[in-house]
């Protein structure tokens, strides 16, 4: 054992250095901002044919819940998060000319039958522009 493992956490504590003491301060912000990271959403990426597969079968449940037909329904980014069974969502769609919305979908992938379950639509952010992030919501 090594003199610091033999202090307690009160004597390491006081003999931290202030720049130490910064640093450690700064830990729980970094893992705020990689929270994310830490539960498993991958990093955006451009919508492909996949995605845009995936769009088309929720299509009515949004326009239904949304009250709206859109001009448009293109796939263009996504976020993933692959889960016991399902993967989560989360898609930037062009539904006008400057218009977008994004949408949380779940799609059950693990199970028996799942080809027989559709996506369902978990939440959706209307009001979107090409500009915004594509951030995690539910």
């Amino acid at each position: 054992m090594n003199s610091l493992e033999t202090h307690t956490g009160r004597q390491l504590a006081s003999q931290l250095t202030l720049t130490d003491r910064e640093t450690m301060a700064e830990v729980p912000v970094q893992l705020i901002q990689n929270q994310e990271e830490l539960m498993g959403w991958g990093e955006i990426r451009d919508a492909h044919e996949e995605t845009q597969e995936t769009c088309d079968k929720v299509k009515s449940e949004v326009v239904k819940q949304t009250g709206l037909d859109f001009a448009e329904f293109k796939a263009v980014k996504y976020r993933h998060q692959c889960m016991c069974g399902a993967e989560n969502l989360v898609i930037k769609i062009k539904v006008g000319e400057a218009e977008y919305i994004h949408l949380n979908v779940r799609h059950v992938t693990g199970v028996l039958g799942a080809d027989k379950i559709p996506p369902s639509v978990k939440g959706i952010k209307q009001n979107k522009t090409m500009d915004d992030l594509l951030e995690i919501f539910h």
